[in-house]
């Protein structure tokens, strides 16, 4: 299974990101999922998100993860990123990965 592409909605600086869940499924099925980590990239900054840091396990056994309700005051950009999942039995997989724009707000105007 390739990764799935996950865009998420743009969001300016210093705003709160209401969280979204994921159920990952392969053949139909879920992934019992024991670990979860986010690395978001750009030429401004690396930030990672894992469990319990940004990052929840909603439902492990039935492939349900979530990234948090949280500020996001990171620098304004476009970040590449994607999820690792480490499964029951210690394997590693990408299941979703995408682009985040983190905007900057300037006298009502907004720039990218």
């Amino acid at each position: 299974m390739s990764a799935e592409i996950y865009n998420f909605p743009c969001i300016i600086a210093g705003q709160t990101f209401n969280g979204v869940e994921f159920t990952i499924l392969v053949n139909g099925n879920p992934v019992n999922i024991i670990a979860v980590e986010a690395t978001f990239l750009s030429t401004k900054g690396k930030f990672v998100l894992t469990n319990g840091a940004g990052f929840t396990i909603i439902d492990g056994p039935n492939g349900k993860i979530g990234l948090d309700k949280q500020i996001i005051d990171w620098p304004f950009g476009s970040y590449d990123y994607q999820i690792k999942t480490t499964l029951f039995g210690g394997d590693e997989k990408y299941y979703i990965s995408g682009k985040w724009v983190i905007l900057k707000e300037l006298n009502a105007v907004v720039f990218v």
